[in-house]
């Protein structure tokens, strides 16, 4: 999956994600909606951890989406 992101793509991807995972309501929350919500998290962690790899310059977008996931 990560072959399809070029930096921009990648941007765009952390914007909408950090909306979501931050959003209180359980309706819009982005791992309400899943039956294993844990493994979702631990997906969306690696996945943010090779953007991290692929874009460097993205460093502070995805550490501060890691940091919240592990927290939660």
């Amino acid at each position: 999956m990560l072959s399809i992101f070029n930096f921009n793509a990648a941007k765009i991807f952390l914007e909408i994600i950090e909306m979501k995972v931050d959003e209180a309501s359980l309706e819009a929350n982005l791992f309400s909606h899943s039956n294993n919500p844990l493994l979702c998290m631990c997906l969306l962690y690696e996945l943010l951890n090779n953007i991290l790899k692929k874009f460097f310059s993205l460093n502070n977008a995805c550490r501060k989406l890691m940091n919240h996931i592990m927290t939660m």
